[in-house]
């Protein structure tokens, strides 16, 4: 039988000690709360970047048992710390902790609740969202093993690989694992934007924000519980591919690749990655998250993949009933055999929600 719960709502601003040793206390117990997203740094940079965070407190029997940072729309949705940006949002919370997410919603007065890529087991969200996989490279026994492995798994992929890699013989390579020159920052986000461009697509960085918030990490000294790690491939002296991740520890969320389409036949942002996947245990990272998403990369690289569910809890009111309606329609166009054509409800409805989530984090941070 699920407890009453009490809710108590806060400014980041105002956000205390207590809150952070419960934060870490949560975490400590619980190893599947071991995402980048879920640190209480990214809150903090989160804050730094918009300043509109809040934190929700969740008490059982007057203990604190949960705590959940989001941002509300100018709708009325709860939408996670960063937004669009956010890969893995859910209750920071005790093992064994029920709570209504309908509940949160109702008490809060809000549209709906959104969540992103928590466990089918997670008490709070698993019966709520749409399944995918999240896929990861696990470096736990060293490059070698992890190779060994997928080599087998994806030979022709590898065999790929290798032929490309062969066809830098007689150019200079260098690897910058840990490139800390903003200008390459710089370049990597002019990369991903005229990508965003080319393809159609929401440009990320289009807000002060966004651009904010990467600069933030950025500038976050090695040794801090989290930070952005921006790795670069070069050849002949240009940069070819770069990488913006988030490391917290053992695991590297592999976040925003791109690369300089000058050097396509070679497949560098590939490159890049194996790369990455060779040095990055020599200084202690055991796993490169890759997140979910369609991508054949993701498949190729990847040689665990576990499930996850994504969505959004709505308020049983007319507006959330006709949007509820509406990504059931999609779900189910989804999963038909109409090729392409199954997925766009679902791509329009995920543009909608991701450009409104952008404009309304630039609205709160003007």
């Amino acid at each position: 039988m699920m407890r009453t719960c009490q809710f108590e709502t806060t400014p980041w601003a105002e956000v205390g000690d207590q809150d952070r040793s419960a934060w870490a206390r949560f975490r400590d117990r619980r190893p599947e709360l071991a995402s980048p997203y879920l640190s209480i740094e990214w809150a903090d940079a989160v804050q730094r970047a918009r300043g509109d965070l809040q934190l929700l407190r969740v008490f059982q029997d007057g203990r604190l048992c949960a705590l959940l940072p989001y941002h509300r729309g100018r709708l009325g949705a709860l939408r996670p710390a960063g937004g669009p940006l956010n890969d893995g949002q859910g209750f920071i919370a005790e093992r064994g902790v029920d709570i209504s997410p309908r509940e949160v919603v109702r008490r809060l007065g809000c549209r709906g609740l959104r969540f992103a890529d928590v466990s089918p087991t997670d008490p709070c969200f698993g019966d709520h969202g749409v399944l995918r996989d999240a896929f990861s490279l696990d470096l736990s026994q060293g490059y070698d093993a992890y190779l060994s492995r997928q080599s087998r798994a994806q030979p022709k992929a590898f065999r790929n690989l290798r032929a490309r890699t062969r066809r830098l013989d007689g150019h200079e390579v260098s690897l910058r694992l840990d490139d800390r020159d903003p200008a390459t920052l710089d370049q990597l986000l002019e990369l991903k934007r005229d990508q965003y461009r080319r393809t159609g697509q929401i440009d990320v960085f289009g807000h002060d924000w966004t651009r904010n918030l990467i600069r933030s990490l950025f500038e976050t000294p090695a040794g801090s519980g989290l930070r952005g790690r921006l790795s670069s491939l070069w050849i002949d002296g240009a940069l070819a591919a770069a990488h913006f991740g988030l490391q917290e520890g053992e695991i590297l969320h592999y976040w925003f690749p791109a690369f300089d389409r000058a050097f396509a036949e070679f497949s560098p942002g590939h490159i890049l990655l194996q790369r990455l996947a060779r040095a990055l245990p020599e200084e202690g990272v055991r796993r490169i998250d890759l997140g979910g998403g369609d991508y054949r990369f993701k498949a190729e690289f990847a040689d665990q993949r576990r499930p996850v569910v994504s969505g959004v809890v709505r308020n049983a009111n007319l507006l959330g009933s006709l949007v509820a309606a509406a990504q059931g329609v999609a779900a189910v166009s989804s999963r038909l055999p109409l090729g392409p054509v199954s997925r766009l409800p679902v791509r329009a409805l995920r543009r909608a929600d991701r450009y409104l989530s952008f404009h309304e984090a630039g609205q709160a941070a003007a």
